[in-house]
């Protein structure tokens, strides 16, 4: 089970964040770490690209993993929920509460691709869009946010008793941070020597509240 988390009283703003992160490179991934519980994330806003019309204008990242799509209806680019991407909050007031599995095949892969689509209210779905739109409108592409200054909120609230409990994502977990935290390297690979006065410690430390049974997650490869 997911631990309940209670919302921070840091509060930062984006100019403080990386105000933080230049002054003290090292400290600022310390500072994130005791503000983190569960998992961190980030908002990637498509909002305003033209043409685009598969996948949603606004797209939740997990640990710089998992995307969360928030999509509000089908269209000629998605006509069905197979067509949906991996891992997509829809809106359906009949279908609220459920979690539609998906597979999508791929030429030369032996293994299809998992994926689910969790149906909620057009109301709740209205609330964790606004609340994502506010924090891409706030933070623009920062993608470590702690989940403690979530707590409380709706986008929170189907987090953790939703999506990261189902199976599904709980295995897709295993490629949490893949893409590093500092210098680009894998969690499994120590960061190369820093030369702008970071550590290694310090993205080895933030990495490892990630990891282990607790969690729910599988082990790297």
């Amino acid at each position: 089970m997911c631990r309940v988390i209670e919302r921070s009283s840091t509060l930062e703003s984006l100019e403080q964040l990386r105000e933080r992160e230049k002054r003290d490179p090292a400290g600022f991934i310390t500072h994130l770490c005791e503000q983190t519980k569960l998992f961190v994330l980030g908002v990637e806003d498509h909002r305003q690209e033209r043409g685009l019309t598969w996948g949603g204008g606004l797209r939740v990242v997990l640990n710089r993993n998992i995307a969360i799509h928030l999509v509000e209806a089908f269209n000629s680019e998605m006509e069905e929920p197979g067509e949906l991407p991996q891992f997509t909050v829809f809106p359906d007031a009949k279908k609220a509460g459920r979690d539609h599995p998906t597979e999508v095949r791929v030429e030369d892969v032996e293994e299809p691709i998992r994926g689910v689509v969790f149906w909620v209210t057009p109301e709740a779905f209205r609330k964790v869009r606004s609340e994502v739109a506010s924090l891409a409108d706030r933070y623009g592409d920062f993608d470590l946010i702690p989940d403690s200054w979530l707590a409380g909120t709706a986008l929170a609230t189907l987090l953790e008793t939703r999506i990261l409990e189902h199976a599904v994502v709980k295995d897709e977990r295993q490629y949490d941070f893949r893409r590093g935290i500092l210098h680009g390297a894998l969690p499994a690979s120590p960061p190369p020597p820093p030369d702008d006065g970071t550590t290694g410690d310090a993205a080895d430390a933030f990495l490892a509240q990630f990891s282990g049974p607790e969690r729910g997650e599988s082990q790297s490869a």
